[in-house]
This record gives C-alpha cells, sequence and structure tokens, in this order.
C-alpha cells in the first residue's frame, strides 16, 4: 500500500507527492477503521455476509437484493401499488380525499 500511494501521490503532486501520498492513504485507512468501531452495532459482521454469499447464488433481478440478513431492496412502486390494494389501505382510494 506504500508503494502504490506513494507512486499515486507522486503521479498527482509530483515531488510533494513523495510525501503526500502516503499520507491521504494513511488518513483514508485511519477513517475506514474508526468508522467500522464506530458503526460495528448497525454493520453487518463480514464473514457472515461473506459465508452467506458463497452458500447462495443470487439472480441479478433477485427482489430480495443483497445478502445481508434483516435488509430487503425496495418493492418497485407497481408491486407497492398492489400491496396497499391488496391490504385494503385507504391512501389510494378518492372517496377518502376532504372536498
Amino acid at each position: 500500500m506504500i508503494f502504490f500511494s506513494t507512486l499515486g501521490g507522486i503521479l498527482m503532486f509530483g515531488f510533494p507527492g513523495l510525501f503526500i501520498g502516503p499520507v491521504i492513504a494513511s488518513l483514508f485507512v485511519a477513517i475506514w477503521e474508526i468508522y467500522g468501531v464506530e458503526f460495528a452495532d448497525i454493520l453487518p459482521d463480514v464473514e457472515m455476509v461473506m459465508d452467506r454469499r458463497h452458500d447462495t447464488e443470487v439472480s441479478p433481478g433477485d427482489p430480495e437484493g443483497p445478502l445481508v440478513e434483516g435488509t430487503r431492496a425496495a418493492p418497485e412502486p407497481d408491486q407497492r401499488l398492489d400491496e396497499e390494494r391488496a391490504h385494503g389501505s385507504a391512501a389510494g382510494d378518492p372517496g377518502d380525499r376532504a372536498c
């Protein structure tokens, strides 16, 4: 990582990039680690996600979306309307509007 950050810094900033590139890379890694620690209770366990990804194949049109436990892709607008009608939602009934 140090090698590539040094090369990237030199390409972007010239000679000062010899120092700027690794500093930017180390700040990025530090912020990434802090984010992981602070949001560990919200983020899914990496091993669980990777194991589940290897165990189950997902087709591109799968409505379940990503293989993260507790999340689900939002339904398509037409599907949402069909679900509202099936459950008797009054949101789309014109008779419920105040005149």
